[in-house]
């Protein structure tokens, strides 16, 4: 659990640069950027979910009958094709304890995260029912002694202004209503609400806090661009802003409001004030470049393999007892089968001694199938096809499998099988460990 946190933390971060880069584009192009960085914290969620569905899906697809044991760190990159994977970055621990102390920390954050947005949003729905409400420049609006310009409610929003609004010359107050009426236009509310829940799902995840951050800056800027195009002059649309700043300032992260912070509002004055800077066809190509190839990079990055592993043992004792019994159960039956002379069973063969049966393991001085340490096996080789029956005849039809231990201790060799038959496809043996397979 511990490995998929970090996972995802770093496709976070991967996905930030995609979204900074997308940002630049989108400012040079004129388009709206707050619909980039909305993107992104979804991608930061999405991707992932996704790739860890996906890896727990993967050995009940038909292409994998074999279910592969534990890898070692060195067969990791081997088997990934060189693919980073983050999983062999750092030793981190995967025992039960760790586990359960991830899931905490986790739900904690995730239920501190939660309880501040519902509680935010419980006092503006109280304060709403003391603010009195009046008509101003055709819009209905409430009227706080200190709190806003902003916008508050969800399903039907409306505007909030301070007392000394109502003390503005007739343009400045349309200008400052005009702002927040554009916010409910488009949902902007909404935008911020739905960055709120993101980082409460992933509130350890640094990229994630940053982009809903940039999500905020964007929401107001792309705001500040629509009514300038309006036809509202920049020096008097930046007058209202200094005299919105200097008065009041928004406590709520979940609000659009046009009071920000110190250094927020600075950065709006000076996007308006600036022309729009075109890219150069060269520029507009790294920049594409840099946001798409740093998605792939967050597709492609595979789930570290001991997410498995950390949730079988996030179980209760007892189901991890049942599970392992019924690996031992099950790899018994397949002995017997292939003792009794099971015709669709493959040869079994362990350092070149055939294993028709239990017995043949005790011959062998080894303990049951289901109890092998992967950590002993040499390699796995896999012959299937004409190949099987040109070397073994009649009786390799269904494939030959050999298991070659290192035979440095007496430690017991895991080989785990999946299905009616220990069938394991030379793709699948490739995954398990170096191999030098024949066709």
């Amino acid at each position: 659990m511990i490995a998929w946190m970090l996972y995802a933390a770093l496709i976070g971060g991967v996905v930030a640069i995609a979204g900074w880069a997308a940002e630049r584009l989108a400012v040079s192009a004129g388009w709206p950027r707050r619909f980039v960085w909305l993107a992104a914290l979804t991608l930061a969620v999405a991707i992932p979910v996704a790739g860890t569905i996906a890896a727990a899906r993967a050995p009940e697809s038909p292409s994998t009958i074999g279910s592969p044991a534990p890898l070692p760190a060195e067969a990791v990159t081997e088997s990934s094709g060189g693919m980073w994977n983050p999983a062999i970055l750092v030793s981190l621990p995967t025992g039960p304890e760790s586990v359960r102390a991830a899931l905490a920390l986790w739900g904690a954050g995730s239920l501190a995260s939660l309880t501040v947005i519902c509680t935010l949003l419980i006092l503006v729905a109280r304060a709403r029912r003391r603010w009195p409400r009046q008509w101003i420049q055709d819009t209905d609006v409430y009227v706080s002694r200190s709190f806003g310009p902003a916008l508050v409610g969800i399903v039907n929003p409306k505007v909030v202004v301070p007392a000394w609004v109502l003390r503005l010359e007739r343009r400045a107050r349309a200008v400052i209503i005009r702002h927040e009426v554009e916010h409910a236009r488009t949902g902007d509310h909404l935008s911020l609400l739905c960055a709120g829940l993101i980082v409460a799902t992933l509130p350890w995840s640094p990229a994630a806090w940053w982009m809903a951050r940039r999500l905020r800056s964007a929401v107001e800027m792309d705001c500040d661009q629509r009514i300038l195009g309006s036809g509202v002059a920049a020096a008097d649309y930046g007058d209202v802003l200094l005299e919105a700043g200097t008065r009041s300032w928004s406590r709520w992260a979940l609000v659009p409001a046009m009071t920000q912070p110190k250094s927020l509002l600075e950065r709006r004055l000076r996007t308006m004030n600036e022309k729009r800077a075109k890219l150069n066809s060269a520029q507009a190509l790294l920049l594409a470049t840099l946001a798409v190839g740093a998605l792939v990079v967050a597709c492609d990055t595979p789930v570290p393999t001991q997410v498995q592993d950390a949730l079988i043992e996030a179980m209760d004792e007892e189901a991890i007892v049942r599970t392992e019994a019924e690996m031992e159960r099950r790899a018994e039956e397949l002995l017997r089968a292939r003792a009794s002379g099971m015709d669709d069973a493959p040869l079994i063969y362990i350092d070149g001694v055939r294993i028709n049966g239990i017995n043949d393991l005790a011959d062998l001085e080894l303990p049951s199938i289901s109890k092998l340490d992967p950590d002993d096996i040499d390699r796995i080789e896999v012959i299937k096809g004409p190949a099987a029956e040109r070397l073994y005849g009649e009786e390799g039809a269904n494939g030959v499998i050999q298991i070659f231990m290192k035979l440095e201790g007496d430690e017991d060799i895991v080989f785990r099988v999946q299905g009616e038959v220990p069938v394991i496809p030379l793709e699948a043996s490739k995954t398990m460990v170096p191999t030098r397979a024949n066709n």
